[in-house]
Formats: C-alpha cells, sequence, structure tokens
C-alpha cells in the first residue's frame, strides 16, 4: 500500500512540473528530438530496409553451402538498399522533369491567354495611342514612384537573401541527416542480431523478470505488426496505383503512367498522399488541357472514395489483425493529433492498442470465468 501511495505522489509531482513549466520542457524536448533526429530516422530506415533484406535472406538458407551463408547478409543488405533507391531514382528520373515541363507549358498556355483577352480588349476600341494618353494625362510623380519600387527591390532582395540562406542551410542540413540515418540504419542491419541481444541483456537487468517479458511482447507485437502494416500500405498503393492507371487509360487521360505511378508513390501516406499525388497529377495534365484536368479530378475522387472506403481498410486492416471501422478511426485522430506522421503510424499503434487491450480483457474475463 505504502509503495503505491509513493508511487502516485512521484506520479503527482512529475505531471504538476511538467504542467507548470510546459514552455520549457516542450522547448527541451525540440532539442533532444533535434538532436536525436538522425537516430529515430536511422532506426526507421533499418525498420524498412529489414523488410526486403529479410525475405532475400531467407532464400540463401535453402543452401548448405558454407561461402553462401557467410555473404547472404551483405548480399541481402546490398539488394535492399539497390531496390529502394532504384525506385527513388525511379521517381526522380520520370516524375520530376515530367512535372518542371507541365510548368513550363503552363507558364507559356498563360501568356498565350493573356495576349488573346489583350486582342479582345483591344477590339472594343481600346487603341495603344489611347492607353499611351491615358497614362499621360495621370498626375503622378514618377520620380517619387521609383524611389518607392527601389526600396521595395531593395528590401524584398535583403528578404530573398535571407530567406535563401535559411532554405540552403535547411537543405544542406536535411541532407546530412539522412546520410547519417542511412550510415546507423547501416549499422543496425548489418549487426542486428547482436545489437538484439544486447538490448534484451540491459532490459533483463533492469527490470523485473515479470515486466521484461512484457515489455518483449509489446515489441514482439510491435515489430509484426508494423512490418504488416508497411507491407499492407505498399500493396494499397499499388492497388491504387493500376487501378488509377487503368481509369486513366479508359478515359484517355494524358500522361497516364507517370500520373498514375506518382499517385502510387505517394499514396504510402495513408489518405493524405494520394490526394497529393492528384493535385500534381491534375496540374500536368492542365499544362495540356484544362477540361481534362477538371475532369480527371472528378475521376480521382469517386475513385479514392471507393478505395479509402472499401479497399484501404479491408487491406490494410487485414494486414494489421483489425477492423475496417478501426482503421478508419485510428487514421481520423492520428490525423488530427499530429498531422501526416499521425496519419502514417495511427493504424500500426492502434493495431497494438487493440491487441493488448483485446488479451488483457479476455485474460481477466479467464480468470473471473465470465468469458
Amino acid at each position: 500500500m505504502f509503495r503505491s501511495i509513493l508511487l502516485l505522489l512521484v506520479i503527482a509531482i512529475v505531471l504538476g512540473v511538467l504542467l507548470w513549466k510546459f514552455e520549457f520542457v516542450a522547448l527541451a524536448f525540440s532539442w533532444l528530438l533535434a538532436i536525436c533526429f538522425p537516430i529515430i530516422l536511422g532506426v526507421v530506415f533499418a525498420f524498412v530496409l529489414n523488410i526486403p533484406m529479410r525475405n532475400i535472406e531467407s532464400g540463401f538458407l535453402k543452401s548448405k553451402k558454407k561461402w553462401v551463408h557467410k555473404i547472404k547478409r551483405p548480399v541481402s543488405l546490398l539488394v535492399s538498399v539497390l531496390i529502394v533507391l532504384a525506385i527513388l531514382a525511379t521517381f526522380v528520373v520520370l516524375v520530376v522533369p515530367m512535372f518542371f515541363e507541365a510548368l513550363k507549358t503552363l507558364y507559356f498556355t498563360l501568356q498565350d491567354l493573356v495576349l488573346e483577352y489583350a486582342a479582345w480588349f483591344g477590339s472594343f476600341g481600346f487603341a495603344e495611342s489611347d492607353l499611351m494618353g491615358f497614362f499621360n494625362n495621370l498626375s503622378i510623380d514618377w520620380n517619387d514612384l521609383g524611389n518607392q519600387a527601389f526600396d521595395w527591390v531593395k528590401f524584398s532582395l535583403q528578404n530573398v537573401l535571407g530567406q535563401t540562406f535559411f532554405v540552403l542551410t535547411q537543405v544542406l542540413n536535411g541532407a546530412v541527416n539522412v546520410i547519417l540515418a542511412f550510415i546507423i540504419a547501416i549499422y543496425i542491419l548489418a549487426c542486428k542480431e547482436k545489437l538484439k541481444e544486447q538490448i534484451k541483456a540491459v532490459l533483463k537487468a533492469v527490470f523485473a523478470p515479470k515486466i521484461f517479458d512484457k515489455i518483449r511482447k509489446v515489441l514482439r507485437i510491435c515489430n509484426v505488426t508494423f512490418s504488416a502494416f508497411l507491407s499492407g500500405q505498399i500493396l494499397e498503393a499499388l492497388i491504387l496505383g493500376t487501378l488509377c492507371f487503368v481509369g486513366m487509360a479508359i478515359f484517355q487521360f494524358p500522361q497516364a503512367g507517370m500520373i498514375s505511378a506518382l499517385i502510387g508513390i505517394l499514396a504510402l501516406v495513408p489518405l493524405v498522399g494520394a490526394y497529393v499525388g492528384c493535385a500534381l497529377g491534375a496540374f500536368i495534365i492542365l499544362a495540356q488541357n484544362p477540361l481534362q484536368a477538371l475532369l480527371f479530378v472528378v475521376f480521382f475522387i469517386i475513385l479514392q472514395q471507393i478505395e479509402g472506403n472499401l479497399i484501404y481498410p479491408r487491406v490494410v486492416g487485414s494486414q494489421v489483425g483489425i477492423s475496417p471501422l478501426w482503421v478508419i478511426i485510428a487514421i481520423i485522430i492520428g490525423g488530427g493529433l499530429f498531422s501526416i506522421p499521425g496519419i502514417f503510424f495511427a493504424v500500426p499503434v492502434m493495431s497494438v492498442i487493440y491487441q493488448l487491450v483485446r488479451e488483457s480483457t479476455y485474460n481477466k474475463l479467464d480468470r473471473l470465468n465470465m468469458r
């Protein structure tokens, strides 16, 4: 009883301090998160690369030759990295140039529209000499206007230079973090068994046996659930990209293959990513045919409603072991609390919570003979 009261007292004091110094705690947490970000990102990279690497390594286990088993880890890791890099390179080579080409085409299209409207206004009798006379009769202090324009340009250039330096700094910092994270991921995967045993030994030394068993169980559920979720998310993205390509081919939308690939890749981010891909695809089509761009948006909204309410909950829900209803609820809550990261991780987190609560509930009902 005394230990329980003491524990509750400690928890109350900690919560009180956190609420009293909330801004300081939030600032310290942000600072710590920024420092640990490459490590966290490296763990994420390692988790993603481990899925194909694990499947590739299983193929080596069929061989009984010793030299095959010696090279299974480096070869599997190299092939996994090459697969991920190939996907990223395909995205950059195929999608990015087409996007900028669409931007260029749209610019010239808008320029032609401006010239057409200028000619249309000219048909109403607005000749060039009349316009020049109108501007000459205006009482404008051109020197003062020029000085104001010069000051505005100078101020704008200063802001642009400052923003450019800030953006370059952020890009460089992000590139360094990604490189460090990639290196960390390689080291984690190269010795994942040894690292697993070290973590297991630390947990055994710190926690009591019952608590250690619970922690190990939760970690095992998290590993299985997140792996299944990622596999289901990839499958769902392939389904959406394929359906989008078939629909665009039927309705004869331009750039069907490239836009479908773009939507499929961005669909790895649940719900939100597909709509971003739709916006980019509509922008690309807009440069060629504005009416088709509008029809494409309508087509994709209908497709996304079908996919989001029928296919996604069943495909991803079946992979993580929860019903479609809980998938939708998890996405709504996760997105509302943590935006895009919350949307992406909401489903596996909900699955872990669901499994733990279900098992705890059934165990308690069994002890009470109420099941």
